[in-house]
């Protein structure tokens, strides 16, 4: 788990039971404060939610936030917007990060052919292969469950920005 240091926020569309997934963990509404559903019953991922998140990811990993230099993400607006976006949030704690749109193709194909990222596709290739073996009984499925400590093995994400 070396490249466990190199968090990368991988989104999905949030419909429920969708994941937004880390190439080495996976985040479930499970990980949801109960303070950032506030009096809401309804289980969202709001931009707060989702900085919380990964400011706690971060945090398990030992990562100190404050050595942070670039919080790398998609335009959505859950993530760049400068009022109320997780990109937002989450420089409160990272004082010294900049925000670097993941929209070059340019540097996308050339990390595409690095090392790193072939080693992360691989590893995201065996994931999927795991869950399918998971998902495939039933049986499977709850042992799965059990070893997971509750949490559900879904689905991978998928690469988006880097082809």
């Amino acid at each position: 788990m070396d490249d466990a240091t190199k968090v990368m926020l991988l989104k999905q569309h949030w419909t429920p039971p969708a994941n937004y997934n880390f190439p080495f963990c996976t985040v479930t509404k499970k990980e949801i404060r109960d303070t950032d559903i506030g009096n809401s019953k309804d289980c969202r991922l709001t931009e707060v939610a989702l900085a919380y998140i990964v400011e706690d990811l971060c945090n398990k990993f030992n990562i100190d936030l404050r050595w942070c230099v670039g919080i790398g993400t998609v335009s959505c607006s859950v993530m760049a917007s400068d009022t109320k976006g997780a990109v937002h949030e989450l420089s409160k704690k990272a004082t010294n990060a900049k925000r670097c749109p993941c929209s070059n193709h340019i540097l996308n194909n050339s990390l595409a052919k690095s090392s790193n990222v072939s080693f992360s596709r691989n590893a995201s290739v065996t994931m999927k292969k795991v869950v399918a073996i998971a998902n495939a009984s039933a049986k499977r499925h709850k042992v799965f469950l059990e070893e997971f400590g509750g949490r559900d093995t879904m689905a991978i994400c998928n690469f988006r920005e880097i082809t």
